[in-house]
């Protein structure tokens, strides 16, 4: 089932932008300053109202990494905050930063403040963070965890009145997803970094894992330095084997038989994979959602491309729904790379063997730039799409973009 159904409301053509020089510069250099003067030269002589061109997610980008990486602009630096921060508390004799240290000064919260829905003062609509993941404990409803693209892991005890976090200190607090043991809910592991960012800004610093009820967290042996820009994005754990554990990544799928003790890269072609999901009543079965539809049959260890009724190529993302309603039934929504409108919607009654048709752009794009119709062929599918089908009617799905 999935766990993210989010909605981004400022637009972003990526077709656009993506085949813009200074991308390209981004992509491949290691400098924050050449990347940053690619883009000023780029624009030096060009209109930068123009909306859908990239510039406010650039800015954004250089807003978060030019301070953790001055003077020098060498951006393997941003994968170093959290050795110097063990190195600190090796130094100063502590496990961790005390609740009870004494406060040098006394903070005031500034705002802003109000509602997050409407329109603001200058007439412009309001526009809350966005949220990755919202994930229900499996055997109590009011513990509810949710996951920020940039403002860490966030616990509620009471159905969501009160939240609290434990993961400030580490260095890279954006994540993605959380998977939850459900034999035993102290267990748990945590994809970090933002997994569907633009620039990469928040890139995974790997799997972390949990075994006191998300009190505390200890780094995997699946550890990314932030600088090699890796996106970790869905983790599912085998709910009768509950040591396999799966990560769908940028590069593959990486997959631990061993409770994320080890963990292996699960050979895959065109390996960017952003879904993962069970067959219910089957964990033998594993659908991938990537560049393309996967299959597998082996809990995860061996994966078939899919071709029958769902193509192959021309998709920037695929994303999978199932449903205990009917087990058999496979939904798959697809974002075409070319325009990351909707490439189209599939549908399987055979557990992903073969697909049909239901939609296609630009008859109809559901993952369109306006919220209100299906017109048009562009979108944002490569950043913020989601799909849920409902447990009790498998006819029922919903599906997150730009609209809902």
């Amino acid at each position: 089932m999935k766990k993210q159904l989010f909605v981004i409301l400022f637009l972003l053509c990526a077709k656009t932008f993506l085949a813009q020089d200074w991308v390209t510069t981004w992509q491949k250099e290691k400098n924050f300053y050449a990347i940053r003067d690619s883009f000023n030269a780029y624009w030096k002589d060009k209109d930068k109202t123009v909306r859908g061109q990239g510039i406010k997610q650039f800015k954004r980008w250089a807003d978060y990494v030019e301070p953790r990486v001055y003077p020098s602009g060498d951006l393997t630096q941003l994968g170093t905050t959290w050795q110097n921060y063990q190195d600190y508390l090796k130094k100063s004799n502590q496990k961790n930063i005390s609740n009870n240290q004494t406060q040098s000064t006394t903070w005031t919260a500034m705002g802003p403040f109000g509602n997050l829905i409407g329109n603001a003062t200058n007439g412009l609509p309001r526009k809350a963070g966005r949220l990755n993941f919202i994930t229900f404990d499996p055997t109590n409803a009011n513990i509810i965890w949710v996951g920020a693209a940039a403002g860490g892991l966030w616990k509620s005890t009471n159905g969501g009145v009160n939240w609290t976090t434990t993961n400030d200190a580490l260095s890279v607090i954006g994540c993605t997803d959380l998977a939850i043991d459900p034999t035993n809910t102290n267990i748990m592991y945590l994809s970090t970094g933002d997994g569907y960012g633009s620039f990469r800004d928040i890139s995974s610093m790997g799997v972390w894992k949990s075994i006191d009820g998300g009190l505390t967290w200890s780094a995997t042996p699946l550890v990314f330095n932030v600088s090699q820009k890796i996106e970790l994005r869905k983790i599912i754990i085998n709910p009768v084997n509950p040591q396999i554990v799966m990560a769908a990544a940028s590069n593959g799928i990486y997959r631990s038989t061993t409770a994320a003790a080890t963990w292996s890269l699960t050979p895959v072609q065109a390996g960017n994979i952003y879904d993962l999901d069970f067959a219910p009543n089957n964990p033998d079965t594993v659908y991938a959602g990537g560049l393309s539809f996967r299959r597998s049959v082996d809990k995860g260890a061996t994966w078939q491309q899919i071709s029958n009724g769902i193509p192959t190529s021309g998709s920037n993302r695929m994303e999978v729904a199932t449903t205990i309603a009917n087990p058999n039934l496979v939904y798959v929504v697809s974002s075409a790379s070319g325009t990351s409108g909707m490439q189209g919607f599939y549908k399987s009654t055979d557990r992903g063997t073969t697909f049909t048709v239901v939609a296609t752009s630009p008859n109809t794009n559901l993952v369109g730039q306006d919220c209100f119709t299906t017109s048009g062929n562009s979108g944002q599918g490569w950043y913020d799409l989601g799909i849920d089908a409902s447990a009790t009617n498998a006819n029922e799905v919903t599906l997150g973009a730009l609209g809902v």
